[in-house]
């Protein structure tokens, strides 16, 4: 899944890749991993919160790392 903002349109752009096109991509992009162990495999509410304010983080400043609050 890739999101990303349309500074024209003011809106944001949630849309998928399929795996082959996304990889030569990741060379060049900011990638933060999130190892799911560190959530005991768990994808609840607070994970989901947590990496949607991640996301909004590095669309606001794509070039500073972000760091997981787990």
């Amino acid at each position: 899944m890739v999101i990303a903002y349309d500074e024209e349109a003011q809106t944001l752009k949630v849309c998928t890749l399929l795996r082959d096109s996304l990889a030569r991509r990741l060379d060049a992009a900011l990638v933060v991993p999130w190892p799911l162990e560190e959530v005991n495999f768990k994808l609840d509410d607070e994970a989901a919160r947590t990496l949607g304010g991640a996301m909004f983080a590095m669309l606001g400043e794509p070039a500073v790392p972000v760091t997981r609050v787990f």
